[in-house]
């Protein structure tokens, strides 16, 4: 028979394939009329997905006719036309008698097969159905084929989310995700009596299409979909929701990876991961899922991710690198840094022409604008020093920066600008330009613009949300989350001249202050958090507790 097959990540073929037969007697074999190509057939396609054994028949989405019955068959008869879900089931198991077939505990998913173990597809002119009496649904004659075909998959996913939901009468209903699912759960929540239904999704023709379904469509990225539940509740909220996607309304202000496949990266045969301290695990997930080798490079000893461990440092590395070359072999700074990372105690004092631990009255804001670059632990603490050394260096007053002489720090990074997060700028000619940003002439650490210049040759300016620096007036922990569309399309940078740890990490100065305020969530935590400040130093090191 003709099949489709796997082959290799984005290489299928249309090939001759082996015909199934009846291994066990409750099989049947299906002459198939009708298959689907579902979302989930682009994972293994795409290689997000792995393990998939070449020459694997691809699919689990059939409508077709029984031509061979297994002997203990009882309901199907050879002529027969069914539709087949993706998973099979035996219908008399736990989970089958309490209405969850698709965790069958004898089940298998069409379409998969690793290390010769699994279920071909159904892409082909035949299939294989096991456990047919607990698997297969008979078509009705007054169904169309391909309408039967929605059956197997996203119809039953979709009608199955609104029974979940609890769908009635007068609801309304939001629908998160607006893919084929959605759309049909946009239609199963109208056929339980929906008065209305809420569309989310970020995709413009998917939410047209919703909406010639009947539904209200709200796009997240060009406002906000709890508002427009809001106002069609009259602020009494949705009755039930439907999440038909894999990321929830909660998580999509939340970055995710994905391997573009159109990238050059996809054709690398190495992904090389650097400061692998900070990747924890969904970052992790993700790049797991590109099916690439990782070689992951970093400092077990460094911070790791502000929320959670990380990933990759759990296990014990392959090669472990002992020789210091960023500072001197003689400097007491590899001497103060083994000791916080062993978790010894750094007394009071001087130790060596460039190196000390003070006490943090011995120190004017004056001095510490003299004294290289001051690292500190907690936010709260950060915002607090900001505010006192711009108050030494003459510039307090205002909560916006003033110009050249301010240190302002980039936070995200603006690849077709050539920012990183992280890097320092200079911001020139500074105009306020209302509640949400100002704007200014930006040039980099090396006074190279930012920016494309205007036509009659001025040089172009950024817009800059206001945000982060009105946090060192008044903080406010849900400006961020309101304003989260908008800062998407400026840049976004704060006061340098204290930044945190984490902010810190990956980069190095000749000398530098840290503001020991306890920050660890544990002992290792602090361990962590001491050992990379410390080590940011190149020469000159003020320890202040």
């Amino acid at each position: 028979m003709k099949a489709i097959t796997f082959q290799d990540v984005e290489h299928l073929a249309y090939e001759d394939a082996a015909d199934p037969k009846i291994v066990l007697a409750t099989d049947v074999i299906v002459r198939g009329t009708h298959a689907g190509i579902c979302g989930s057939d682009l994972h293994p396609y795409f290689g997000r997905e792995v393990g998939l054994d070449v020459g694997t028949v691809m699919g689990h989405e059939l409508v077709g006719e029984i031509v061979e019955v297994g002997s203990e068959v009882r309901d199907f008869r050879v002529g027969a036309r069914v539709v087949a879900p993706f998973t099979t089931s035996c219908g008399s198991c736990f989970h089958c008698s309490s209405g969850l077939t698709a965790r069958c505990e004898h089940g298998q998913l069409f379409g998969w097969v690793e290390d010769g173990r699994g279920l071909q597809g159904v892409q082909a002119e035949y299939a294989r159905v096991p456990l047919a009496d607990g698997t297969l649904v008979r078509v009705p004659e007054s169904l169309d084929n391909a309408v039967a075909l929605l059956a197997g998959d996203i119809l039953s996913t979709s009608t199955y989310g609104a029974d979940l939901a609890g769908v009635g009468p007068g609801d309304l209903v939001v629908v998160v995700g607006c893919g084929p699912v959605g759309l049909l759960a946009i239609r199963a929540a109208f056929e339980r009596g929906a008065r209305e239904v809420v569309a989310v999704d970020r995709v413009p023709t998917r939410l047209a299409t919703a909406e010639l379904f009947g539904a209200t469509p709200a796009n997240f990225e060009t406002g906000d979909p709890l508002e427009t539940v809001h106002e069609r509740s009259q602020g009494r909220g949705a009755d039930a929701a439907i999440e038909a996607m894999r990321q929830g309304l909660s998580a999509m202000k939340h970055p995710r990876f994905a391997l573009n496949p159109q990238s050059d990266a996809a054709d690398a045969r190495l992904i090389v991961l650097d400061e692998v301290s900070m990747v924890g695990e969904e970052m992790a997930r993700d790049l797991m899922s590109f099916g690439k080798p990782i070689l992951v490079l970093g400092d077990p000893g460094q911070l790791p991710p502000i929320r959670g461990e990380g990933a990759f440092t759990r296990d014990e590395p392959d090669v472990m690198l002992t020789e210091i070359h960023r500072q001197a072999a003689e400097s007491a700074i590899i001497r103060l840094a083994t000791m916080a990372r062993e978790g010894r105690p750094i007394g009071f004092g001087v130790y060596d022409d460039h190196v000390a631990k003070l006490r943090k009255g011995d120190i004017t804001p004056e001095q510490a604008l003299r004294g290289g670059q001051l690292i500190c632990g907690l936010n709260a603490t950060r915002l607090q020093i900001n505010n006192a050394m711009r108050a030494a260096a003459g510039l307090g007053g205002t909560w916006l920066p003033t110009g050249p002489a301010e240190k302002i720090i980039c936070l995200k990074n603006q690849n077709d600008l050539g920012l990183i997060n992280g890097m320092f700028v200079t911001l020139e000619d500074i105009v306020d330009e209302g509640s949400l940003y100002f704007s200014a002439v930006v040039h980099d650490e090396d006074g190279r613009h930012i920016g494309e210049p205007y036509e009659d040759g001025r040089p172009g300016r950024l817009r800059i949300y206001k945000g982060h620096f009105e946090d060192h007036v008044a903080y406010d922990d849900k400006r961020h989350d309101r304003d989260y569309k908008e800062k998407r399309l400026l840049t976004e940078a704060t006061f340098g001249w204290a930044i945190t740890a984490h902010k810190a990490q990956g980069s190095q100065w000749e000398n530098v202050i840290v503001w020991d305020d306890g920050l660890g969530r544990s002992e290792i935590d602090r361990r962590r958090w001491l050992y990379t400040a410390i080590t940011r130093a190149e020469r000159g090191l003020v320890l202040l507790a």
